[in-house]
């Protein structure tokens, strides 16, 4: 059964993070996939990898079509996508990075609005604008930027703006403006518990 999209799980605990931050360091939401393909269970698997001590990276959450899942606490610093650990907030996306946009729409609709709704309101609670940097914009940010200068990126942009990993997850094919409609949705409903199943973004 499918949890309500408001619900977030504590199932597990990632084995793997760098101490702790204080909650005004956090200007980034940054959205990787987990190149798991199953869109009712990857959140719990992609939990399991974590949890596990052979697991050498980790996230604060995991969204799949059916769950929300909550790996370590907003204040860690995980080991998600250097340089942006220390002011990231570190979300994985069942999927694969080789989706294309119709192939993330058609299996992954459930998992886009659980992410919006995530998004929304963390992006609330942190005063993370709603706004999706390209890679010029992030490195004129930086690392440890204002409040005025943070955003949403993926691992991909951190990547090709600061070169410290290999990463290009979650893929050109990844419906973000579909997230982004969605956390604009429940921001200003400020619906964090209630949703209808007939809403639309």
């Amino acid at each position: 059964m499918s949890d309500r999209v408001g619900r977030i799980r504590h199932d597990y605990r990632a084995s793997r993070s760098s101490g702790t931050r204080p909650s005004s360091f956090i200007s980034y939401f940054v959205v990787h996939d987990m190149e798991a393909a199953n869109p009712h269970t990857a959140a719990e698997g992609t939990g399991a990898w974590f949890a596990s001590h052979a697991a050498q990276g980790s996230s604060h959450y995991g969204v799949d079509n059916d769950s929300t899942q909550q790996y370590l606490p907003d204040t860690a610093i995980p080991w998600g996508a250097p340089p942006l650990n220390m002011s990231g907030l570190h979300v994985e996306c069942a999927g694969l990075a080789s989706l294309s946009r119709e192939q993330w729409l058609h299996s992954y609709g459930p998992m886009l609005q659980r992410l919006g709704w995530l998004m929304g309101k963390r992006c609330r609670a942190y005063r993370i604008p709603l706004r999706v940097l390209n890679v010029e914009q992030l490195r004129s940010c930086g690392t440890d930027p204002k409040r005025s200068c943070g955003g949403v990126v993926t691992h991909h942009t951190i990547t090709d703006a600061f070169h410290k990993s290999t990463h290009t997850d979650p893929g050109p094919g990844f419906p973000m403006d579909v997230a982004l409609k969605w956390a604009h949705h429940y921001q200003t409903r400020g619906a964090w518990h209630r949703f209808s199943r007939k809403a639309k973004p």
